[in-house]
């Protein structure tokens, strides 16, 4: 029986945009679509969001391309300083 190989690569990309939220430009988010499954990649992390916004468009391009999204929870006004990231953990102390 033929052996398959795969090989697993991660391709990071960053996006510095002048607006707090990338996924409320749709057409922004179609041409970036495109060219992120032309280089092969598949998922993409997006640090913040506006969660008030239409994020509609962009979800539909990134889904149309096959590219998973991973949207962290946080906005710019709601982030965990590093500094801080200890005391929050100090009521689960398995964690801390």
């Amino acid at each position: 029986m033929p052996q398959s190989h795969h090989i697993a690569f991660m391709l990071c990309l960053t996006c510095v945009c002048a607006i707090d939220d990338p996924l409320i430009d749709t057409e922004q988010c179609k041409r970036d679509a495109e060219l992120m499954k032309s280089l092969g990649a598949n998922t993409i992390r997006v640090y913040h969001v506006d969660a008030k916004a239409d994020h509609t468009g962009c979800m539909a391009a990134f889904e149309k391309a096959g590219i998973y999204t991973i949207i962290d929870m946080d906005t710019f006004n709601t982030y965990i300083l590093p500094v801080r990231a200890h005391s929050l953990l100090s009521p689960y102390p398995l964690l801390g």
